[in-house]
């Protein structure tokens, strides 16, 4: 009697239903962890950042007892370069003329002369990554003092008790001119020949300039860079004037800030600005905060 076995094959491999299921899975899982992940890199980044404030304070400290006064940048100003590509030592103030790269500024204030090393002055989350370009556009900018602080200090005893302190952004849009789109005023040379042409910065420079934020969204004001660090933020020195500014020769150092950084916010929306005081205090600054109170954050 003949058999007939039967043979029974399984087909290996995932249904349809199953590899749905996988690719679910591997969805979810991204969608936890990639969040994770870039919070982790920039608490890095932010950790940076703040290392290199806190250089920046310790050479700020060494620059002032060298020269008697605080820089009036920390790195320098962009400089007009000669035909070889080297600098003329002349300041840029705008134009077609060529540029020096960063690193071959030779009128720096901090650079090269305390901090040598022109990373330094780059914070991490910072795009612009050219050092030297044939095209200034494309490595320096102008720019412009943050709005008068809704919550600007008010005068405590003198003749002008309870009004509100006069702010550099007032007192010198006369002399300095006014961004069309903001309507802020510039940072500008206020003595010599140079005296109403603009400061040109470079992009690479993460801690005298950063993006402009608007204190009404914190959203970044698209290719507008304000002052963050400065020695002045008054304009006007007097008996009565803030004691907490870098023109002074004590400024409180608990009080007294140096300088603070917006690429945080501007990049990876933090709600926050690292910054330091002149006590060497480096820490996240609240962004609202900073915004309200400008440079007299450490101060209230």
């Amino acid at each position: 009697m003949e058999m007939k076995i039967r043979s029974s094959s399984r087909t290996s491999g995932f249904t349809l239903i199953e590899l749905l299921v996988v690719i679910a899975i591997i969805s979810i899982l991204a969608a936890i962890l990639f969040p994770i992940a870039g919070t982790v890199r920039e608490s890095a980044r932010a950790t940076d950042c703040l290392s290199k404030l806190h250089q920046l304070w310790v050479s700020a400290t060494v620059y002032k007892a060298d020269e008697g006064s605080y820089p009036e940048a920390l790195m320098g100003y962009a400089e007009i370069a000669d035909g070889a590509g080297n600098s003329t030592g002349v300041p840029y103030t705008g134009g077609a003329l060529p540029v020096v790269g960063v690193t071959k500024i030779i009128n720096g204030f901090m650079y090269a002369e305390q901090i040598k090393d022109s990373n330094v002055f780059r914070c991490p989350d910072n795009p612009n990554t050219l050092k030297s370009s044939t095209t200034p556009g494309n490595i320096v900018t102008a720019a412009v003092f943050p709005p008068r602080p809704v919550a600007w200090p008010v005068y405590t005893s003198g003749p002008n008790a309870g009004n509100v302190h006069e702010y550099i952004g007032d007192v010198l849009q006369p002399l300095c001119g006014t961004e069309p789109t903001t309507g802020l005023t510039y940072d500008c040379y206020t003595k010599g020949a140079l005296a109403g042409q603009r400061k040109y910065f470079y992009k690479w420079d993460s801690y005298d300039i950063s993006p402009l934020i608007d204190p009404s969204t914190l959203k970044p004001v698209p290719g507008i860079f304000a002052r963050t660090y400065g020695t002045d933020w008054t304009g006007a020195p007097g008996a009565y004037d803030l004691t907490y500014q870098l023109k002074y020769k004590s400024p409180p150092d608990d009080r007294t800030i140096l300088t603070y950084c917006t690429w945080h916010q501007t990049i990876a929306k933090t709600g926050t600005f690292p910054g330091i005081n002149m006590g060497g205090s480096a820490r996240k600054l609240n962004a609202s905060l900073v915004l309200k109170l400008g440079a007299s954050i450490f101060g209230q």
